[in-house]
């Protein structure tokens, strides 16, 4: 689901408010995250998946937006080169963490702390690219993002 809505969801990146979309996209998919534990049978998980798919497709392309015109201010190569390294450290604590959590808790509360690092994790985002972009904006020129 997460691939076949990037397009879509790119165009309504180009559209609407980039930070609305991440602060929405983000927050059902940490949402969804949650919810997961509470899954009894396949359906219920698939349907929960394919709400965390839908929050994914619906974040991605308005942060990489956001990171091209951050970039266009601070250097394209130093912006792409955060978003890059900041996604890859969570591609590789996440499983190390999950794993960790689950040898001593179990399994419904790596689902949980995810969700909660998520969710913690878009307003994070949210807050620091908003400062980023405040500081980089050019006098007498508004542009909204």
């Amino acid at each position: 689901l997460l691939a076949l809505l990037q397009r879509p969801a790119g165009r309504l990146a180009d559209r609407y408010n980039k930070f609305f979309l991440v602060l929405v996209g983000s927050g059902v998919a940490g949402a969804a995250l949650l919810l997961t534990p509470f899954a009894r049978n396949f359906l219920q998980l698939l349907f929960i998946a394919s709400i965390m798919g839908l929050g994914g497709a619906v974040s991605m392309p308005p942060s990489y937006a956001i990171t091209v015109e951050v970039g266009k201010r601070l250097g394209m190569g130093a912006s792409m080169g955060l978003f890059n390294t900041a996604s890859g450290v969570g591609m590789i604590t996440a499983p190390i963490l999950s794993g960790v959590i689950m040898d001593i808790l179990g399994i419904r509360p790596v689902f949980f702390l995810s969700g909660v690092i998520s969710l913690f994790g878009t307003f994070v985002f949210c807050y620091y690219v908003r400062e980023c972009w405040k500081a980089t904006q050019v006098p007498g020129k508004s542009l909204e993002l």
